[in-house]
């Protein structure tokens, strides 16, 4: 019995083992902290930071950032609804229906709010840079006191119309704006654009030119509300049922010639796109497809898990963020387990904790500035690493975070013929993975300077024996030097990448000899090169094992 009971509680112990296991590292819905009190219309990474914008007071008024861990307003926000947001000139521009920081369009560069110009005299829904100019959409008819209608353009010191010098943009609302080729692709609910020139909905307009020339029919009804290219093809989301009279059930692509469906299209309105990899994701209020939101790989729909879910959910607003689908708009809950996720919902997986490669574990002779290799993770977008004087942890000589590559130089001298311990971890939107196992190293002088011979030249010679499997020696001479500048050594492969720094201290004079050990890496062919004062050499020798 004793024994049936303590197999019982193996299997148990096992089971949720594999559950955490398998959803430590499995795509699922996440919430983002509180989310916000209000609609999410826009989403965009500014800085480094997810910024999302709309109709809500908390957690700032209607734009704020979140940054991993917390949610910060920025200033004092905008006094209006926001409907869309682009870079332009390194600057965030946020466009809408507000007053207080612009008028409908605003700038924010990173530490304040000003103008744009003197703004529109009604709604931005759609902001783009084209040709190198910010390009709005909406329902105005001037912007900065010159009369346009509903499509204008800002060249960092003035507004203009579109094409220039003419007051003839679009005879209603423009809702989307993407840039198609050299082309950009205007949506929204109007039916004629430029001097007279019948484009249901939909068309494209070339700067150069200043000519907009109709995608096939256009759209036979309601809306275009999103715009997006994949695969070299035009995407179209909206609320329209038909093109030429053909069903497309609210999604459509131009492929340059016609028009095609989507699938079986959407069952809801479609307001959103984004690239995620090789897929289009698309966004709305949408449930055959998927929950609100689904992915596209050019002849199919996918599941994202169970998708948006919880209230009446819209999803109007998609971008991708330190490697997780940012979805926002309408929602109070996210995924199979309905995530408490307050208009905002991240999709995506922690990363597995990498695996450390150099160097290897018990290395003896390293040197006192080495370089921590571990290998890269998938969905990671930086790492961390930590050096200790024990395998506890609890005297931490390095504690490095934001990495942005699977190595580390350690930049200052560590002590001499000292052990120690280290461990890396990756990270991104969604959270940390654990560390990874621990390896040991002990450092201790991989030179040998005899300075009782001072050679009159540099030279590096080939090292020997070559090709060698694991250990060769390199050797160099270096010429009295007055001048304090560094030395360092160092081994990479065929496609460049830094494998090995054996050497980064200050230049002596003397024939120096340095151990490589090579037990760690591919068999195949390296080069190693040395930088000493101004002279430099490289050398290529072979691995074989």
């Amino acid at each position: 019995m004793k024994q049936h009971i303590r197999f019982i509680a193996i299997l148990f112990v096992l089971i949720c083992y594999l559950i955490i296991s398998a959803n430590t590292n499995s795509q699922s819905w996440n919430a983002l902290g509180s989310g916000t009190n209000g609609t999410i219309n826009a989403a965009i990474v500014f800085n480094g930071d997810l910024i999302v914008a709309g109709s809500f007071s908390s957690p700032g008024n209607n734009i704020a950032r979140w940054n991993g861990t917390s949610w910060s307003s920025l200033g004092t926000g905008l006094n209006g609804v926001v409907h869309s947001m682009t870079i332009y000139n390194n600057q965030l521009i946020a466009v809408g229906a507000f007053n207080n920081q612009g008028n409908n369009v605003a700038s924010w560069n990173g530490s304040a709010w000003s103008p744009v110009g003197l703004g529109t005299n009604d709604t931005v829904y759609a902001a783009v840079v084209y040709n190198s100019t910010l390009r709005i959409g909406g329902k105005f008819t001037n912007a900065g006191g010159v009369a346009c209608s509903r499509l204008s353009g800002w060249n960092g010191t003035q507004w203009f119309q579109m094409p220039n010098g003419a007051n003839n943009g679009a005879n209603n609302t423009v809702y989307a704006l993407t840039v198609f080729g050299s082309d950009l692709a205007i949506g929204g609910i109007f039916t004629v654009v430029g001097n007279g020139v019948n484009a249901n909905r939909v068309v494209r307009y070339n700067s150069g030119t200043g000519v907009y020339t109709p995608l096939g029919s256009g759209v036979d009804n309601n809306a275009v509300y999103s715009l997006a290219i994949y695969s070299s093809q035009l995407y179209v989301g909206g609320s329209f049922t038909t093109i030429g009279g053909i069903s497309v059930s609210r999604i459509a692509r131009w492929t340059g010639s016609n028009w095609n469906t989507v699938g079986a299209g959407a069952n809801g309105d479609v307001r959103s796109f984004t690239l995620q990899g090789a897929n289009l994701i698309v966004g709305g209020a949408f449930t055959n497809a998927g929950n609100s939101v689904a992915s596209w790989n050019g002849s199919a729909f996918s599941t994202l898990g169970s998708g948006i879910t919880g209230g009446t959910p819209s999803v109007n607003a998609l971008t991708v963020w330190s490697n997780v689908l940012v979805a926002g708009g309408s929602f109070t809950t996210a995924g199979l387990t309905d995530v408490p996720a307050s208009n905002v919902a991240g999709y995506g997986a922690i990363p597995a904790a990498p695996t450390l490669i150099s160097p290897n574990d018990g290395a003896t002779g390293v040197s006192v500035t080495p370089l921590l290799d571990w290998s890269t993770v998938t969905s990671a977008t930086t790492y961390g690493v930590q050096v200790s004087t024990n395998p506890n942890f609890t005297a931490i000589v390095i504690n490095q975070t934001g990495i942005g590559t699977s190595q580390y130089s350690v930049p200052g001298s560590l002590n001499n013929n000292t052990t120690y311990f280290w461990r890396a971890n990756a990270a991104n939107g969604l959270g940390t993975s654990p560390f990874s196992s621990i390896r040991f190293f002990t450092t201790g002088l991989v030179g040998v300077v005899n300075n009782q011979e001072i050679p009159l030249t540099f030279r590096l010679y080939q090292n020997f024996p070559n090709p060698f499997n694991p250990v060769t020696k390199i050797r160099f001479d270096l010429p009295a030097n007055n001048s304090d500048e560094n030395l360092k050594l160092t081994v990479y492969d065929v496609s460049g990448k830094l494998v090995s720094e054996l050497l980064n201290t200050t230049y002596i004079a003397g024939k120096w000899e340095v151990v490589f050990d090579a037990s760690g890496i591919a068999s195949g062919a390296y080069f190693y090169k040395i930088q000493a004062g101004n002279y430099t050499d490289i050398v290529k020798m072979v691995v074989v094992k």
